[in-house]
C-alpha cells in the first residue's frame, strides 16, 4: 500500500464523518512513543509505522488541520525514540503550551508586555501610559523573560523542565 492510498482511505474515512478527531495516545511498546488505533484498523499497520510523521505530511499539505496542543514528546534525532522524554513547563500553572516572545518593559510606568501590544504605526508606544518608547536603555528595556504561556499569560526566561 503506498502513501497516496492510505492518505485516500483517512480522508474518505475522515470526510463521512464530520467532527471526527484523530486522537493518539503514548504507547512505551512503540518506537514513536505514539499509537493511534484508528491506523490499526484502516491500514493494518504494525507499532513500526510512523503515524506522527505520515500526519504532519498531511497537515503540511492542507489536507487536515491541527487542533489543539495536548501533549509535548521530544524525540531522539536519531532513531525518533520519545521514551525518554523532557517536557518543558510553564513555572506558573505547568501548561506546556508555552511560546517564544519577545517583551519590552516601559521604564516609566514599569509595564511589561509582548512587543505586539506595544507597537502603533511600527512605533513603540506603551499600552499603560502612551509614552513614546524610543531609545533603548532610556525610556525602554528588553527583558530577559522571552517565553509566554498561552494558558496563563505569565512570561518568564526559562521554562520548568520535567523527565517522563
Amino acid at each position: 500500500m503506498d502513501l497516496n492510498d492510505e492518505k485516500s482511505r483517512l480522508m474518505s474515512y475522515m470526510h463521512s464523518r464530520p467532527g471526527l478527531f484523530m486522537q493518539g495516545y503514548i504507547n512505551y511498546q512503540s518506537p514513536y512513543a505514539l499509537e493511534f488505533p484508528l491506523f490499526s484498523v484502516l491500514f493494518a499497520k504494525s507499532l513500526e509505522f510512523d503515524a506522527w510523521g505520515f500526519l504532519q505530511i498531511l497537515v503540511v499539505r492542507g489536507f487536515l488541520e491541527q487542533n489543539k496542543l495536548l501533549e509535548e514528546i521530544q524525540t531522539c534525532n536519531s532513531c525518533d525514540s520519545g521514551l525518554l522524554n523532557l517536557k518543558r513547563n510553564c513555572p506558573g500553572c505547568k501548561s506546556i503550551d508555552i511560546k517564544a516572545q519577545k517583551f519590552v518593559h516601559c521604564f516609566s510606568c514599569g509595564k511589561i508586555g509582548p512587543v505586539p501590544e506595544f507597537l502603533r504605526h511600527e512605533r513603540l508606544l506603551c499600552s499603560g501610559c502612551n509614552t513614546r518608547l524610543l531609545e533603548l536603555g532610556v525610556d525602554y528595556e528588553k527583558p530577559i523573560e522571552d517565553k509566554l504561556c498561552n494558558k496563563c499569560g505569565h512570561f518568564f526566561s526559562e521554562p520548568e523542565l520535567n523527565v517522563v
